[in-house]
């Protein structure tokens, strides 16, 4: 993340109108993160994001089944929520912000799409396809570029 402002703040110094964010799967986690620090951020759109690593790992069946999994989930979700989009709120206004889920996910299934838009008060679009096959991208990114366009971005 300090990389990531280190840069910001040097594409502004170099005169850039605009620095925003998009990212793709973990990608996604990292603009959701980006979103809650740095408050001079023009855009973020995370597309199907990762919300939750303990939630992913529940998901993939990697903390087995039981108590001890509800444990596991709980230890796993508290170790990484000094690096969790989800520990602070969004530092940029709803308006600047596009979460996109894919329908059919299988690696990060909509469901982590939801818990950060509603987290991060965002808007959420939702996408036929999944993550490997990304038959939603234009659809995407026409809604990108709408907002930019509305918040006078481009």
């Amino acid at each position: 993340m300090a990389d990531l402002r280190v840069l910001a703040r040097h594409l502004r110094e170099r005169g850039a109108p605009s620095v925003g964010m998009m990212g793709m799967s973990l990608g996604g986690y990292t603009t959701s993160l980006l979103a809650t620090l740095e408050p001079d951020l023009s855009f973020a759109a995370p597309l199907i994001p990762l919300a939750s690593l303990a939630d992913f790992a529940r998901d993939q069946g990697r903390l087995g089944s039981g108590p001890k999994a509800a444990e596991q989930h709980t230890a796993l979700e508290a170790a990484n929520f000094v690096v969790s989009p989800l520990a602070r709120p969004a530092r940029l206004p709803a308006s600047r912000m596009l979460v996109v889920g894919a329908e059919g996910d299988r690696v990060t299934p909509v469901a982590h799409a939801e818990r950060l838009a509603t987290h991060l008060g965002a808007p959420l679009m939702r996408a036929a396809g999944g993550h490997l096959v990304q038959v939603w991208r234009r659809e995407a990114f026409r809604a990108l570029r709408t907002m930019l366009e509305r918040e006078g971005i481009v």
